[in-house]
């Protein structure tokens, strides 16, 4: 059984009428008809947000992909360098893959307390309560002596 005639079998599960459909995602029965024949292979992304929900479904399921091609699309859509760094990261032991997700959530952690830094900053220090000044001095502390993967700093 193709796509097409998986989402005509949703709606009869469902029990609603083309017409019912049609009516929850903004477009005539004939375009509802259409898409469960593959008349019409593309549709916008409003509308496949819109049959999703009328079909209680996903959008994936929609597109007429499975899990695995979703997937497998993500993989092949990204760049050569965010491919290895996969490879590698899978090739690692679960430890090692432990330490490596604890530095980058700490560059993450950093690289967003140098934003609000950068905020901070912007604002005279007379406009700051103390709380908030002490917040920012610890932020400056970390953005000054950051977290290594051997001595992650929790603040």
């Amino acid at each position: 059984m193709g796509a097409r005639e998986d989402l005509k079998k949703r709606r009869k599960e469902l029990g609603l009428t083309l017409e019912e459909v049609a009516e929850i995602v903004g477009v005539g029965k004939s375009t509802v008809r259409k898409w469960e024949t593959g008349f019409i292979a593309n549709m916008k992304t409003d509308k496949i947000e819109a049959y999703a929900k009328a079909l209680k479904t996903t959008p994936i399921f929609i597109m007429g992909l499975e899990e695995d091609q979703q997937a497998e699309t993500y993989y092949n859509n990204l760049t050569e360098e965010h491919k290895c760094v996969v490879k590698m990261f899978d090739q690692c032991s679960k430890d090692s893959q432990n330490r490596i997700m604890t530095f980058i959530k700490n560059v993450f952690e950093m690289d967003q307390a140098e934003r609000e830094i950068k905020k901070a900053e912007e604002i005279p220090a007379e406009y700051l309560d103390e709380e908030e000044m002490l917040r920012n001095t610890a932020l400056l502390y970390r953005s000054r002596f950051p977290p290594t993967l051997d001595n992650p700093i929790q603040l």
